[in-house]
């Protein structure tokens, strides 16, 4: 059985694993090498170290199964200026051994429902503007893209971002 519960501490080193080992498989081949390489748990390890348990307006969630961390969902205020104070999906993120599982859903679903009271029905998130699957993704669960792009640069290398919008009630409800 799957729990989706709040993050705690000693969650931190698992979420930073998980964070970065799904970043490097699930973006091989879209992501330059050289910056699935550069991608470090460490940094990771000490921002949830110290931002955990999350503190409203921030919320960080944990998917468990069998006592192990598969997936989590980090949510707050966005970092965007045009939102008009919608929050935001900084990441979500499953173990590629349990995805196309429900986990993701639950997770959206999840942060969804935490962010419901500060704003019913609305949020926004970024993701990589080459990635098919993590868009398809997204668009299941009823989040379209807003028009808003972006290229940070990571690494050296600039990646493509485009922002979604959630306005409503995801079609598999």
């Amino acid at each position: 059985m799957i729990d989706i519960r709040p993050a705690e501490r000693a969650d931190a080193p698992a979420i930073a694993d998980l964070n970065v080992r799904t970043w490097r498989s699930s973006f091989a081949g879209i992501v330059p090498t050289t910056v699935l390489e550069a991608q470090e748990t460490a940094p990771r390890e000490r921002y949830f170290t110290e931002h955990l348990p999350s503190a409203p307006p921030f919320h960080t969630a944990v998917a468990v199964e069998d006592g192990a961390v598969i997936g989590f969902v980090h949510i707050g205020p966005s970092r965007d200026q045009d939102t008009g104070g919608d929050p935001e999906v900084y990441g979500l993120y499953v173990d590629q051994d349990h995805q196309g599982r429900g986990v993701g859903t639950m997770l959206m679903r999840h942060a969804l429902d935490h962010l419901g009271a500060a704003a019913p029905g609305r949020a926004t998130l970024w993701t990589l503007r080459d990635a098919p699957a993590t868009r398809r993704f997204y668009e299941r669960l009823g989040w379209m893209p807003d028009g808003t792009a972006k290229s940070p640069v990571v690494a050296g290398h600039r990646l493509p971002q485009v922002r979604y919008r959630y306005q409503g009630e995801d079609p598999g409800r």
